[in-house]
């Protein structure tokens, strides 16, 4: 009996024990042990991630550089020995442009041996190699010589990509600028081969013509020639068969031909006002002209006088 007693306390207070077990929660961890265990996770994390970069870039080095220098019988591993791997990125990064600086050197006294111009391209308005940054970023140098090659290949590569609008850029403004490539031309039928080789005439009327249309585009050009190129655009009108003529009527032709018709100043300009409407240029030289010659003309005397009872007028 008393062995039963025992065992059923024993197994009452059992059963007790793991009901408060289950059913007491479990205290949550404080601020500070959850603090160091995040800052302990990230470390690890951070030391992780670094060292895998390290470890990826020093397979590079070893791949691109140390395989291609070092002799066939020597490890590298001795050589990793005595690198400081915190400093191996910034001093792979002054290595490169120390290259980049001795590359470009290099250059420029090649060009000298071949009589190129050391001098460099004299910039106006305060400008100076900062304001050029994508020249600064690739080190190249504002050279005359330099510049023009570079624009050559820029040239060249736009006839060889299939993207037509490469020589095309935006301003400050977002406004539209086109590069054309006009080739020199020493005959007219020089000119006219390079046109349909070069198609730069086709460019030149995309490009002006805000809408995009040739047609809006060659009339505005045609009338900028026909006002600031006039001579040269009446003799390629006339070699055309397009009758224009530049020959206007001299000081003394006007002055005959008014004298003649009787007609007063007021008539003569009208009449000149609608001539030069119609024909969009002027006809006769400026009034200024024919007035000027009066100048140093004597006015004519009418007189008349009796002779024999005859009078006689002059």
């Amino acid at each position: 009996m008393v062995l039963g007693a025992v065992s059923s306390k024993r197994n009452l207070f059992l059963h007790w024990h793991r009901l408060i077990d289950v059913t007491l929660p479990v205290p949550p961890p404080s601020t500070s042990d959850l603090n160091e265990t995040t800052i302990a996770t990230m470390d690890n994390a951070t030391s992780t991630s670094s060292s895998s970069i390290n470890d990826n870039f020093k397979m590079l080095l070893e791949v691109h550089f140390f395989d291609r220098v070092m002799m066939p019988e020597c490890c590298s591993s001795l050589l990793w020995d005595m690198i400081d791997c915190n400093k191996l990125r910034d001093g792979f990064e002054s290595l490169v442009k120390a290259v980049q600086a001795y590359k470009t050197e290099e250059q420029q006294n090649r060009l000298l041996l071949i009589g190129e111009s050391k001098e460099e391209v004299q910039l106006i308005g305060g400008a100076n190699k900062d304001s050029f940054p994508v020249l600064k970023q690739f080190h190249i140098p504002l050279k005359g010589s330099i510049i023009s090659s570079l624009q050559c290949n820029i040239v060249r590569l736009s006839s060889s990509s299939l993207i037509k609008n490469l020589l095309c850029f935006k301003y400050h403004n977002n406004s539209i600028c086109t590069l054309v490539q006009v080739p020199k031309s020493t005959t007219y039928s020089h000119f006219k081969r390079n046109a349909k080789r070069v198609k730069w005439i086709d460019d030149v009327l995309l490009a002006a013509a805000r809408s995009g249309c040739q047609d809006e585009a060659a009339e505005w050009i045609l009338r900028y020639l026909g006002e600031f190129h006039h001579d040269a655009f009446i003799t390629a009108a006339s070699s055309l068969g397009i009758l224009l003529r530049s020959k206007v009527m001299d000081a003394y032709l006007a002055c005959a031909m008014w004298e003649e018709a009787n007609a007063p100043l007021w008539a003569h300009r009208i009449i000149l006002c609608h001539l030069s409407n119609f024909f969009g240029r002027r006809l006769t030289v400026p009034e200024r002209q024919i007035r000027e010659l009066e100048d140093g003309a004597l006015h004519p005397i009418s007189d008349s006088f009796l002779v024999e009872k005859e009078t006689i007028s002059f």
